[in-house]
This record gives structure tokens, sequence and C-alpha cells, in this order.
């Protein structure tokens, strides 16, 4: 009984550990994290962004300190 279980909570940790990594490569795009101010300012103005200049610099540092862009 306790193997069902335990088959059960692995099954479990696995299927959550797959959809964090299918959210974070969804939110990184198609092309991977902006790592650029020139990549940022372009899909910010697509988006029609008002301030896009202030939002892909505090974006960017972000990025940096956490170690998504290097």
């Amino acid at each position: 009984m306790w193997r069902i279980g335990l088959g059960v909570f692995v099954a479990v940790i696995l299927a959550s550990t797959a959809q964090a990594q299918v959210q974070k490569s969804k939110a990184a795009g198609a092309g991977g994290p902006s790592c650029t101010h020139e990549r940022c300012m372009d899909s910010c103005q697509r988006l029609g962004g008002k301030y896009c200049a202030a939002y892909c610099e505090k974006t960017l540092k972000e990025r940096r300190m956490t170690g998504v862009c290097k």
C-alpha cells in the first residue's frame, strides 16, 4: 500500500517540476530572455509600451542581478 502512495507522490512531484519548466520557457519567449537593451525596446514598443526605456532599464537590471542575463 505504501508503494502506491509513494508512486503517486513521485508522479505529482515530476508533474509539478515539468509544469514549472514549461512556464519558465514561456516567460523567456521563443528566442530566450531579452538580455539586450535593443531587444527589450523592440519588444516593448511592438506591444505599444509607453515607458519602454524605464521598463527596460529596470527589467535588465533585475535579470542581471538574478543571473538570467549575464
